[in-house]
């Protein structure tokens, strides 16, 4: 081994790379190849075994080109279905929780719920029409108003406020929505690539890694997860091969619009 070689440098920069590539690719998506991944992806989470009995799912708020769940969220508050998305924790770094995503008839089913006052008041970014993801017609009732603009699209979603974490993205105000990480019977997770082994490339902050990390603490002879954690991704993000560090995590499945 040459001398001053580290591989975890060199695990790393092949993880930068493959990064930068395929968020670039992801960003040349035409708007009709999101909503077309966006259909494709509803009609498989729909028809999962996982999710299907799934009570409490964590999904996401898609930003910069991600597959949006919008679709599959509002089919899953119908199936009355519970919803969470992750939160950064303000002040201990790297740490992720999943909060409850209320839709306005959960948010206004108790009139003495703190939530109900604020739930017709939703923080929505504002983005140029070509941005409008495939399932705006699905949140067409949703109020539009000034607000963020770091490639998350238009629509937002019916709930409390979203409150806007470091990175420009929006996630539930955990004053109000309770954390549900213990209920939880499933993680969608967004990613920037993977390979046929399900190890996961993310964006690089390593927020999903600790989090999968937490859920596999008390199974650690088998080294998984307690509940599946499943992949949302478009088909040229798979690639042959991933360097894979001792912290990544590791994907149950992978959907592939």
């Amino acid at each position: 081994m040459p001398s001053g070689h580290n591989p975890q440098n060199a695990s790393e920069s092949q993880k930068a790379q493959i990064r930068t590539k395929l968020r670039k690719q992801r960003s040349q998506l035409s708007l009709s190849q999101q909503q077309q991944a966006s259909q494709a992806i509803f009609q498989q989470l729909i028809a999962h075994p996982h999710i299907s009995a799934a009570r409490c799912i964590a999904a996401y708020l898609p930003t910069q080109g991600e597959i949006d769940l919008t679709p599959f969220i509002h089919w899953a508050w119908q199936q009355g279905k519970r919803i969470a998305l992750p939160v950064i924790h303000p002040t201990q770094a790297g740490d992720m929780r999943f909060h409850q995503y209320f839709s306005v008839t959960e948010a206004s089913a108790s009139e003495t719920s703190a939530s109900e006052a604020l739930a017709s008041k939703v923080l929505v970014s504002k983005t140029s029409a070509s941005e409008t993801p495939a399932s705006e017609a699905l949140a067409s009732k949703v109020p539009a108003s000034k607000g963020l603009d770091n490639g998350i699209p238009k629509h937002i979603l019916s709930g409390p406020i979203l409150l806007a974490n470091r990175y420009g993205i929006l996630e539930p105000n955990p004053s109000l929505c309770p954390c549900l990480d213990a209920e939880l019977d499933g993680v969608l997770t967004p990613l920037v690539a993977f390979d046929h082994q399900g190890t996961r490339l993310g964006m690089g902050g390593g927020y999903y890694d600790r989090f999968y990390a937490r859920c596999t603490a008390h199974n650690s002879e088998q080294g998984t997860a307690t509940i599946p954690f499943i992949g949302v991704a478009y088909d040229f993000q798979q690639v042959e091969f991933l360097p894979k560090d001792p912290w990544d995590m590791q994907l149950t499945d992978v959907l592939v619009s």
